[in-house]
């Protein structure tokens, strides 16, 4: 009998197992910024020197970001110092 109850017991936590993991996880937030615009569903950044393009809503959730350089010259990003900052 004892060993019936173990059985059912450890079908049911491998059926809940299953059944969870196949499950997607989405989170939505709301974005703002003081210095930039919003232009076909991402976020523009510009001056004179560089052109900063920001997605937060590509598929399965990927942030993504286009840098367009506007310069003659190279330009450097140390990306040590480059930071997404969120709540402040």
């Amino acid at each position: 009998m004892k060993k019936n109850k173990l059985i059912k017991f450890v079908l049911l936590i491998l059926a809940i197992t299953l059944v969870t993991s196949c499950s997607k996880m989405y989170q939505v937030f709301e974005t703002s910024s003081a210095d930039t615009k919003l232009e076909r569903d991402s976020y523009l950044f510009e001056n004179a020197d560089i052109k900063i393009s920001y997605n937060f809503w590509a598929d399965a959730g990927q942030v993504s970001f286009v840098l367009t350089n506007k310069l003659d010259s190279s330009i450097y990003i140390d990306w040590d110092k480059s930071h997404l900052i969120t709540k402040g």
